[in-house]
């Protein structure tokens, strides 16, 4: 199984998030934007998630690559791949409800049921990629910016096997 490479991946993991609807409403998306974010660009992308209060969001953020080499030199390299994401999610910002934003409220889903969501839809899905599956790992709940202007987001780690080849020396 060859390596998969890590645009396809988050394409299509990008494509998976703006198909979900919400719950109760399924001609509703549940997200009105999903974008990619850099690593290196996360205050950017914290800073972009302030400003866009009136919609539900979830940025995608790479978080690398961990390679495993099992073999020989002499018999040929078996290279193993893990690829890293993290997911930040963040309901419609309603000022002074920060606290309906995190956790719900008549008006909005809550970023933490958007996660619930997400995880259910994301988790041991290959997206089309043989023997991939998305794992989820780590999330916790943190807010943006300050007492002023804050918004509650999740930010949800997910990990998947993103394939294995056999390297020669030619």
């Amino acid at each position: 199984m060859p390596l998969i490479d890590t645009i396809p991946l988050l394409t299509a993991i990008k494509t998976a998030l703006q198909a979900l609807c919400m719950p109760d409403a399924p001609d509703e998306k549940l997200f009105d934007l999903v974008d990619f974010y850099s690593e290196r660009d996360l205050e950017g992308g914290l800073t972009q998630l302030l400003k866009m209060t009136a919609k539900r969001v979830c940025l995608i953020v790479p978080g690398g690559d961990t390679h495993q080499m099992d073999g020989s030199p002499f018999n040929g390299v078996a290279l193993k791949r893990t690829t890293d994401f993290a997911l930040l999610i963040a309901d419609k910002s309603y000022s002074p409800g920060v606290q309906k934003a995190a956790f719900g409220g008549n008006e909005t889903l809550g970023a933490i049921n958007a996660k619930d969501i997400v995880v259910r839809a994301l988790g041991g899905k290959s997206l089309g990629f043989p023997g991939a599956a998305l794992v989820p790992g780590n999330g916790s709940l943190l807010t943006a910016g300050n007492q002023d202007k804050a918004r509650p987001f999740w930010i949800q780690q997910f990990s998947t096997f993103a394939g294995a080849d056999v390297m020669e020396d030619q």
